[in-house]
């Protein structure tokens, strides 16, 4: 089962950068958008 961390990249387009501030690190997490894998 993936976490939530492997599956939200996906969700976002190419070249997005998505961060989420969720109290684990001071600048939050980063998200990158990937190409989607065919």
């Amino acid at each position: 089962m993936e976490t939530c961390d492997k599956q939200l990249p996906r969700f976002l387009p190419p070249g997005w950068t998505l961060i989420v501030k969720d109290g684990s690190n001071p600048t939050g997490r980063k998200y990158v958008g990937q190409e989607a894998e065919k």
